[in-house]
């Protein structure tokens, strides 16, 4: 992934817009882009009750789709753990 050139776009989608699992709603506060390790990250906020700190790893060719669909998948139980998803305390 070109991570400068695609940063932008994936800002751009995420940011402010909200996600829902059953009756929860949260907003998406993007924290930052970043590459770790060879990795690829989006760093986020779900606000909402309760509310998450997550990075999201990012595939290549990963849309604004792909990322909302870990977290949802994520959210679903969020005490298990997940290859693409980091929570933080």
């Amino acid at each position: 992934m070109n991570i400068r050139s695609s940063a932008n776009d994936l800002f751009d989608a995420l940011d402010g817009h909200y996600v829902s699992l059953g009756a929860r709603t949260w907003r998406i506060e993007i924290s930052g882009i970043f590459e770790q390790e060879g990795s690829n990250w989006v760093q986020l906020t779900l606000q909402g009750a309760p509310a998450h700190s997550v990075a999201v790893k990012i595939a290549p060719l990963d849309t604004a789709t792909e990322v909302v669909g870990a977290l949802l998948s994520w959210l679903k139980d969020p005490a298990k753990s997940s290859s693409r998803v980091l929570h933080f305390e």
